[in-house]
């Protein structure tokens, strides 16, 4: 059947029935055109940001503005350290609480105090302190606790001689489920520790995601009050956190349960007379106990703060995801509705029908094109990465050559405005086409 045929049957209906279709249509194109309005508004207000450092109070600060191609010029929108605050408030308050404390200190996987992102420092000779700890910790604390699991262990399974150091079965058994869950968190951080980088990179992704949807989303709709919530939940497990390791090193020590008790104390028959090895000896108790819960609860305090991240992130892209579908769609509904009034009986209902079906098959040829580029972008990658890996020198010349020709570029954005002209590597160009082309059709960057 041809489309004249097809249109040709329509008319032949009944004037309600043909009326019902019509406004039924136009609703369903409305509605359509309101979702894909919603998913791609940012990338229609698409812009580079631009990171300048600023020194404010001595104390370095970014300041996150935005360039906006518009009809009158360019309009530069400034985003406050407001909304960086909202969305890594979890990781200021352990600068703040954790690493602006004596007992604390900082660690290699630390907090960049810029930009506000987890990551880990690996230079040498900037945490000498923290290393100092580790070493006193290790010597005064892990070894004697693993001797005290080497000898239950032996007394349970009679294998060996039975060794002099009297451990109580229930104390043998406290120290190797310890020791067993302090591997299994230590384990969580050796994925992170290899791939730092690429956490920092997709901490800057979502940010930036989240700074294009806060702008288009009303600012009392945006999830604020949900991340102040959040924030204030990271600061009590900070402090609580700092409050529980002293009150555990002292229970510890006063109740006898850390290993230099069951090593030296109980097993030394020269304590008894010399008042200062005992003073000596319960300093170095205490303070490895100290040291040793207070990374511990630093360990747990950084993964329920990646946990407070995450649920953040997730709650306040999926808040202003929903309130842009509510704003567009009412607006898509009423400018339906009115085109259904103006145009009754001056457009056929039929051409009404076929716009969604044109909408679908758009997005089956755009993401057949993104599949297409996505392809030629890997396969060049790796022709690239294989060049670089195989030639040392007039062949990683070339590569270089090539990446380094530049071309002139423009983007159209919004439909009808071109932004300006730019020269561009052709590496880089080709990542901009593919960035707005997959932004266009699924409505968030890549």
């Amino acid at each position: 059947m041809t489309l004249h045929s097809l249109i040709s049957s329509m008319e032949r209906l009944p004037t309600p029935i043909a009326t019902l279709l019509f406004v039924v249509a136009i609703n369903l194109a409305g509605v359509i055109h309101a979702v894909f309005k919603a998913s791609s508004y940012p990338f229609t207000k698409s812009c580079e940001l631009i990171v300048s450092l600023k020194k404010c109070g001595g104390r370095s600060k970014f300041a996150f503005t935005k360039d906006f191609p518009l009809h009158q010029g360019v309009v530069r929108i400034a985003m406050s350290r407001s909304f960086q605050t909202e969305i890594f408030g979890v990781f200021e308050a352990y600068m703040d609480i954790i690493e602006s404390s004596r007992l604390f200190g900082k660690c290699p996987l630390t907090i960049d105090r810029d930009g506000s992102f987890l990551q880990v420092d690996v230079r040498l000779g900037t945490f000498r302190a923290f290393w100092c700890r580790i070493v006193f910790t290790i010597i005064f604390s892990s070894i004697p606790g693993g001797i005290i699991i080497a000898s239950h262990l032996i007394n349970v399974t009679n294998v060996l001689p039975k060794p002099e150091i009297n451990v109580p079965i229930i104390t043998g058994w406290s120290y190797t489920i310890v020791f067993c869950f302090g591997c299994t968190i230590i384990s969580l951080f050796v994925p992170v520790i290899a791939n730092w980088r690429l956490g920092v990179i997709l901490q800057e992704h979502l940010y930036k995601l989240l700074v294009r949807l806060d702008y288009s989303c009303p600012r009392n709709m945006n999830g604020i009050k949900t991340s102040h919530m959040i924030r204030r939940i990271a600061v009590v497990v900070c402090k609580s956190y700092t409050m529980s390791s002293i009150a555990a090193a002292i229970i510890e020590v006063v109740m006898g349960w850390d290993p230099l008790y069951y090593v030296l104390v109980l097993n030394s028959r020269n304590l008894g007379s010399n008042r200062f090895l005992q003073l000596a000896l319960l300093l170095i108790r205490f303070s490895s106990l100290l040291i040793l819960f207070l990374e511990g609860s630093r360990v747990i305090v950084i993964l329920v703060l990646v946990v407070l991240f995450m649920a953040n992130i997730f709650y306040r892209a999926q808040t202003m995801w929903k309130q842009l579908v509510k704003i567009h769609m009412g607006q898509g509904l009423v400018a339906s509705n009115y085109a259904t009034l103006m145009l009754f009986d001056k457009v056929p209902a039929l051409y009404y029908w076929v716009l969604p079906y044109l909408a679908v098959i758009c997005a089956i040829v755009m993401a057949g094109l993104i599949y297409i580029m996505a392809t030629a972008h890997e396969e060049g990658t790796a022709g690239l990465t294989s060049m670089k890996n195989r030639c040392a020198s007039r062949k990683a010349l070339f590569v270089k050559e090539v990446s380094a020709v530049r071309v002139f570029s423009f983007q159209t954005i919004g439909g009808a405005t071109p932004a300006a002209i730019s020269n561009e590597f052709k590496t880089s160009y080709f990542y901009n086409v593919l960035d707005y082309t997959i932004y266009f059709v699924l409505g968030f960057p890549i």
